[in-house]
């Protein structure tokens, strides 16, 4: 495992839930948060999709609002995370299949999924190309991925202490915090060059 990921799982171990804080309060400048506008994305791409899958789902918040905005749809959660996923256990009380596993191994069957959902987790992924070619696998012919991606997350300032400590923590020497996530994430071409095809 790689310095950042060891980092992101630390974090979400002790701080579970701490990114829908974080992303769930704030405002996007048109009265709606960045989980709203997933959905309404996801809404205009794929409004007959009855099997969806969080990519990332962390403590199961965007789930919960899917199951709010669309009674019916078959809600699917994968993290990495044991701690965010025993949150989503909580906040969905049985109403989502849950699964504990990186984006580059999900237990789920060629085609079975008709839209995935990432809210701010692609781009903290080292090793992308391998997630994206599973996100592809389970999705069906057709279907759809929706992803909010960030250039730089900016986190609240009790959260940035908090990563900065863990840091600290895993290496005494007191380097700085790795870079997480693939670089091309942070330009429009390095977009296009992953998302191509």
């Amino acid at each position: 495992m790689d310095a950042g990921t060891a980092m992101l799982r630390d974090f979400h171990a002790r701080y579970a839930g701490g990114a829908a804080e974080a992303f769930g309060a704030g405002d996007a400048g048109d009265g709606r948060d960045s989980y709203e506008h997933l959905l309404d994305a996801l809404m205009e791409a794929a409004p007959g999709a009855e099997r969806v899958l969080d990519a990332g789902c962390g403590d199961g918040v965007l789930l919960e609002r899917l199951a709010a905005r669309r009674g019916g749809v078959e809600r699917v959660g994968v993290d990495m995370s044991p701690e965010e996923l025993a949150c989503a256990r909580e906040r969905l009380g049985g109403g989502a299949e849950l699964l504990e596993a990186t984006l580059d191994r999900i237990a789920l069957g060629d085609g079975s999924i008709d839209a995935i959902l990432s809210h701010m987790v692609l781009m903290l992924v080292t090793e992308i190309e391998p997630a994206l070619a599973e996100l592809r696998r389970v999705l069906r012919p057709g279907g759809v991925l929706v992803a909010l991606v960030g250039r730089q997350i900016e986190m609240p300032p009790p959260q940035r202490r908090l990563m900065r400590g863990l840091w600290q923590r895993l290496n005494a020497e007191g380097a700085q915090p790795p870079s997480v996530g693939d670089p091309r994430f942070r330009d429009e071409d390095g977009l296009r060059e992953l998302f191509a095809g």
